[in-house]
């Protein structure tokens, strides 16, 4: 099962904190504080792990395009720094 373990940032009023959106739709599992404390190094690093998903097909658009103009978007800002 896929799994999205959350930061505490996104969780608890970010600014870049939207909306659940996507995000919950994908996870199967969302993991507490508390599940991850609880848990070895190990664990946590296994949970991690199995919660990417290297195949972008499986994806949804919206998210993906999402992603995309936000990395286009930092990476014309870097650009118009180094000018």
């Amino acid at each position: 099962p896929k799994t999205i373990v959350r930061s505490a940032a996104r969780d608890h009023g970010h600014p870049n904190r939207k909306s659940a959106g996507t995000l919950d739709v994908m996870a199967d599992k969302v993991w507490t504080a508390e599940e991850l404390e609880r848990m070895t190094p190990a664990e946590q690093d296994a949970i991690f792990e199995s919660s990417i998903d290297r195949d972008l097909k499986k994806t949804p658009a919206a998210f993906l395009d999402k992603v995309r103009s936000r990395a286009q978007a930092r990476i014309t800002e870097a650009e118009t720094h180094k000018r």
